[in-house]
């Protein structure tokens, strides 16, 4: 587990490429350009950074083309709603379109047309409308679509609609929670929620974390339990509604207790400092929810994988320069890790040789006593020499 969650997680901070397999590689091709769109519907002051279009009716450059998934995320004002344009924007579904849509302007059911996963946040739950705006989603997913909803959502729409006889109320974060969706579309949905439950139990403010609250589990009707706490309660289900899909999930995975946006916006002046393993988390598990949906409809998915500076393959990258590594062979050492895992290994060489913590690169390092100079925390392990001390 720990191998597959190291190069799950490793691989989603690098470049990205396509890949498919060959029976796909035209319809790949077909895609194009198309990769990554971003567009929202209100222009908040979010929106440049996103470098994202308006959802209003002007013209695009060029040929729209094909694209697999139009994803859209459904909010109520706020602005938590850009951590899901940020997650989705970087995730690992390849050929998608993002867009945003703010009920503060009215939701009708022509504006849930046309995509394939609605993704809700949570300040949808504190609008107004709810039976109209409940209603309106019910019908999407009951003509096709699938929607992402967070676990306030029992408290919003029919149990009918999550295919749930009841919730239980969690007395404590979930705690080893169990895949018993191995050997279906689901499994690796399963999989991150409980990767990532272990890597969250090593966090510095984890004890701090495990003493909010978890919503609820669930009693399970015409749902499929995805994910079970410890005890057997699930807290993670997937119901099928009509023509559509509904994935309910927990507070445990998609989770806003930290800054996670990938451009480290915060949302809420709660939130702890940034968590990359929290952001690569929820962008995972957002975009295997829309290759799940890809794989129900057209019987596959596009994933993107990562390589060095934009390459086709992966390539774990060694910095080169500490003498230490250097008369320890570190290079042959990584480099035979990486046969092994059949990885590629690749190398920078882009500073003058050092010693951990230590330094002898530069003249700007001046200790009369014995010439050598430590460290200095403020200038941090890899300053550049310029500064004499």
């Amino acid at each position: 587990m720990k191998r597959m969650l190291f190069k799950r997680f490793s691989c989603f901070l690098l470049s990205l490429v396509f890949v498919l397999s060959s029976s796909f590689t035209g319809f790949a091709a077909k895609m194009g350009s198309n990769i990554n769109t971003v567009r929202t519907v209100n222009k908040s002051k979010y929106t440049d950074s996103y470098n994202t279009n308006s959802l209003e009716k002007k013209e695009e450059q060029g040929d729209s083309g094909t694209v697999l998934s139009r994803q859209l995320v459904l909010h109520y004002g706020g602005s938590s709603y850009m951590e899901s344009l940020s997650h989705l924007k970087n995730s690992l579904f390849a050929s998608k379109e993002v867009y945003s849509h703010d009920v503060t302007h009215g939701l009708f059911s022509n504006d849930l047309e046309g995509f394939d996963c609605v993704f809700v946040d949570e300040t949808l739950f504190s609008a107004g409308d709810k039976e109209n705006l409940s209603k309106i989603v019910e019908e999407y997913v009951k003509n096709g679509g699938s929607v992402f909803l967070p676990n306030g959502a029992v408290d919003f729409f029919s149990l009918e609609f999550l295919g749930i006889n009841d919730t239980i109320k969690l007395s404590s974060i979930p705690k080893n929670p169990v895949n018993i969706s191995k050997g279906t579309d689901m499994e690796t949905l399963g999989e991150l929620v409980c990767d990532f439950s272990k890597l969250f139990e090593a966090y510095t403010d984890y004890e701090y974390f495990s003493k909010l609250d978890y919503g609820y589990g669930f009693v399970v009707d015409t749902a499929v339990p995805v994910v079970n706490d410890f005890d057997g309660t699930c807290i993670y289900a997937m119901n099928k509604f009509g023509d559509g899909f509904v994935f309910l999930t927990n507070p445990l995975l998609p989770n806003d207790l930290n800054i996670n946006s990938f451009e480290r916006y915060q949302t809420s002046v709660t939130q702890m400092p940034f968590a990359g393993t929290t952001a690569g988390a929820n962008s995972l598990i957002k975009g295997e929810f829309a290759a799940f949906v890809s794989k129900q409809r057209y019987g596959f998915s596009l994933e993107r994988t990562f390589g060095s500076y934009g390459t086709t393959p992966i390539a774990w990258q060694l910095h080169y320069e500490e003498i230490t590594g250097i008369e320890n062979d570190a290079s042959i050492v990584f480099s035979e890790i990486c046969k092994k895992y059949n990885q590629i290994p690749s190398f920078t060489l882009i500073r003058n040789t050092y010693k951990w913590f230590s330094r002898y690169e530069s003249i700007s390092y001046l200790d009369i006593n014995n010439n050598i100079c430590s460290i200095d925390v403020n200038e941090g392990a890899y300053s550049n020499g310029k500064h004499v001390i």
